[in-house]
């Protein structure tokens, strides 16, 4: 072979023995999406992702865990939640996964985690006492939908109080995490694993991935999330080299709440290692 032909196959991209493409971290308009999980089923179709999870904050899924083909291609859903926990005092997310339908147990923690959100958002409403605010509405009282400070920064706008979400974090949200409302991690990872789940640590900073990392894998951890859009490569190397130093498993998702779905992927070879439980691995 030339030194030339030896030069170019060297920096030849490899080629993953799985391409699949994967996105296990999306939110609906049942959370803080803008997108139905019918759109979200109907997208992901025409953007041809191969496995998907709806992860909405705090909320169980209600589309069946299966392979969804009445849109033109082939989508598998797998079951997962996002939920919100306390560690060191602030707010973290920690994604459940479930390797067929979420348990029953599972859904009536997240719906108690729904209400302690609407409860969360009236807290923060009532300390603003800010003019024509809306009040967190019945169906997120009963824990079937989940407000976040992002539907709380629209109120705002709404009411008049502010221009944009930047606006309203910066003047009034920023600091108001209300982390009372939430379970400690070690508790919702415990819960993660009696109810047959796995837990994801969702879009981790490297520094507090690096200092906590050790400590959350003793307690049961099973992963972080390390394939995601606009992380710079040599963080996620280092979420990478994390995993690998504690035997923890990657997972990745685009956290994507609108109809920018499809412009970040990661491929299924990276989640051959997840437990064999996981339906996508007969489907290749």
């Amino acid at each position: 072979m030339s030194r030339s032909r030896r030069r170019r196959s060297k920096f030849r991209p490899s080629v993953p023995q799985d391409a699949r493409r994967v996105d296990l971290h999306m939110h609906s308009n049942r959370s803080d999406g803008r997108l139905s999980c019918e759109e979200i089923l109907v997208e992901a179709s025409q953007k041809k992702l191969d496995i998907i999870c709806i992860s909405d904050h705090d909320l169980a899924p209600i589309l069946e865990a299966r392979v969804y083909s009445e849109y033109g291609y082939d989508v598998r859903v797998i079951h997962g939640a996002e939920m919100s926990v306390e560690l060191a005092g602030e707010e973290q997310h920690f994604l459940a996964y479930f390797p067929s339908s979420m348990p029953d147990g599972f859904r009536q923690i997240c719906r108690e985690a729904a209400k302690s959100r609407a409860r969360r958002y009236d807290s923060i409403c009532n300390e603003l006492s800010l003019a024509g605010v809306q009040r967190s509405d019945v169906q997120a009282q009963e824990g079937l939908r989940s407000l976040t400070r992002l539907h709380l920064a629209r109120a705002i706008i709404d009411a008049g109080h502010a221009r944009t979400i930047s606006e309203v974090f910066d003047r009034w949200l920023r600091k108001k995490e209300g982390v009372e409302h939430f379970p400690d991690v070690v508790s919702m990872i415990q819960q993660i694993k009696d109810h047959g789940g796995i837990s994801i640590w969702a879009h981790p900073s490297i520094k507090k991935a690096s200092f906590h990392a050790a400590k959350l894998k003793k307690e049961g951890l099973d992963g972080l999330e390390v394939f995601r859009p606009y992380i710079k490569k040599g963080d996620r190397k280092r979420l990478r080299m994390l995993c690998s130093t504690y035997k923890m498993i990657c997972s990745g998702g685009s956290d994507s709440h609108s109809d920018s779905m499809g412009l970040f992927s990661f491929p299924a070879q990276e989640i051959h290692d997840w437990p064999a439980s996981f339906s996508f691995h007969n489907s290749q």
